[in-house]
Order: C-alpha cells, then sequence, then structure tokens
C-alpha cells in the first residue's frame, strides 16, 4: 500500500505517487514481473497493470504501467 499522493523530483526524474493498492500473485523481483495497482488521484479511482520484473527501477514505474481492460482481471480483484 502507498500512503504518498504527492509528486516527487529527483535526479532520474519527476513523478506523482498517487495513493494506491497493490496486487501481485508472484513476488519475483523488487517490483513483480506483472502487478496490479488502483489508485486514487484526486477523488477518482483507477485500475493500472505494470509488467515490470528484475532489473527495474522505481522510476521507471510511471512509464510501464496501462489500462486493465481484462474483465477477468477486474473481477479477479473485485472479488
Amino acid at each position: 500500500m502507498s500512503k504518498d499522493s504527492i509528486p516527487y523530483n529527483t535526479t532520474e526524474g519527476s513523478f506523482y505517487l498517487p495513493i494506491a493498492i497493490i496486487f501481485y500473485d508472484v513476488d519475483d523481483a523488487n517490483f513483480p514481473s506483472e502487478f496490479y495497482f488502483i489508485a486514487k488521484i484526486g477523488q477518482q479511482l483507477e485500475l493500472r497493470q505494470c509488467d515490470a520484473g528484475m532489473g527495474v527501477k522505481w522510476f521507471q514505474i510511471p512509464d510501464l504501467h496501462h489500462a486493465v481492460t481484462d474483465s477477468k482481471v477486474i473481477q479477479k480483484i473485485g472479488d
């Protein structure tokens, strides 16, 4: 669970870390090869998927996530 909800400015780049709940099945790296998160940005919730894995650094995550459209994934997270 991430509780930040603030923008970060670092030498590696700038990004916004929302309040989020993170889901994954296999803990195979610092950032699992595949994980999902529900982020609260303002008053809206978003479900996102991220493909990461070995070698991925924290500052790369903003470029690696995308919207979830697979109804099976949405159902699994909703259960």
